[in-house]
């Protein structure tokens, strides 16, 4: 179970008001079912950033709190919220180059939500990842002014201009390594909520951002599309060769898991959320030796004309349901 997730739900038992049954507040509060929520709390299905954070407005609790009750369970924890994107991309970068320069080297990526590298296909839409963190963690500035409106301007600033610098180079060298891509028809769904989330509280300074973004979104999807279809890390074919499964039977988070010649085994988690990092070993080992077993319940996307096509049909009409919502 995700430390914080465990955390979340452990303060939540402290600090909530009122006796009675915790699933069924927590169910009332997230607007799903019982069951459902007991899901979330014991760890069976990772609560979203957005779940997490209505839970934790509406129980009085903050991040500040969740983030320092959960210090001591973080093999990596870092320096500061301000500076979490810097640490993480340069650990990427590092494993990633790494793997890379071993003999045979070989990935498997999770897909749930699109991770932060892959989204390098649209600087726009990477400005804007990194902006809804840095709001949702820091929603005053150190000098106490509310937290600007987002604008394409933003990408420009000093820090936000090197950590995307950064993810184009980290992007470079996972296209490298080839591997094996497991995804999910809702990978885009995580980056489309946030969009919402941000137009819903009027956080755009144009009022045509939100359509534009959703634009950068299928953009992002063509470019995997691509990939799918010619089994190639990188769109213009000039990659690690991929063949791409969709999953049918789980939700998982993303991950990105590499191996090569001499049993280096790396393990990256870039899901909940994407800023924190765990190693573990004996998770992955587990993982690529049941690789086999659980493939013959995916279907292969990779050189199927129906399958690719039946499965970023689905993803173009979520695109496109959403951008007609915001217009």
């Amino acid at each position: 179970m995700n430390h914080l997730q465990k955390k979340l739900f452990e303060l939540a038992s402290k600090y909530a008001k009122g006796k009675g049954n915790e699933a069924e507040r927590y169910a009332g509060i997230l607007n799903i079912s019982r069951s459902v929520a007991y899901d979330r709390m014991n760890g069976k299905t990772p609560i979203s950033l957005d779940e997490a954070d209505v839970l934790i407005q509406s129980l009085g609790l903050s991040w500040s709190l969740l983030l320092e009750a959960d210090a001591s369970a973080q093999p990596m924890r870092p320096r500061s919220l301000d500076t979490a994107p810097d640490d993480y991309l340069a650990c990427l970068r590092q494993d990633l180059l790494s793997l890379s320069q071993q003999p045979n080297p070989h990935t498997w990526h999770e897909c749930s939500a699109v991770p932060v590298f892959w989204l390098k296909y649209s600087r726009l839409l990477t400005a804007f990842k990194f902006y809804f963190w840095f709001r949702v963690f820091c929603s005053t500035q150190e000098d106490g002014r509310t937290f600007p409106l987002f604008a394409a301007q933003w990408g420009e600033k000093p820090q936000v201009s090197k950590l995307l610098d950064q993810s184009k180079d980290i992007l470079r060298n996972h296209q490298t390594i080839p591997g094996w891509e497991i995804w999910s028809r809702h990978m885009f769904d995580r980056i489309i909520s946030r969009i919402r989330y941000i137009q819903d509280i009027e956080g755009f300074a144009d009022k045509g951002m939100a359509r534009h973004l959703l634009e950068e979104v299928r953009k992002v999807a063509q470019y995997m599309e691509r990939m799918a279809r010619e089994g190639n890390k990188s769109p213009d074919g000039s990659g690690g060769g991929m063949t791409v499964y969709e999953n049918h039977t789980f939700a998982p988070g993303n991950m990105l898991l590499g191996r090569a010649v001499g049993n280096r085994f790396l393990y990256i988690d870039v899901g909940y959320p994407d800023f924190m990092r765990y190693d573990n070993i004996n998770l992955v080992e587990e993982r690529i030796t049941r690789f086999h077993t659980m493939v013959r319940h995916m279907d292969v996307i990779s050189y199927s004309e129906r399958n690719c096509n039946a499965f970023f049909r689905g993803i173009y009409e979520n695109i496109d349901h959403q951008a007609k919502l915001v217009s």
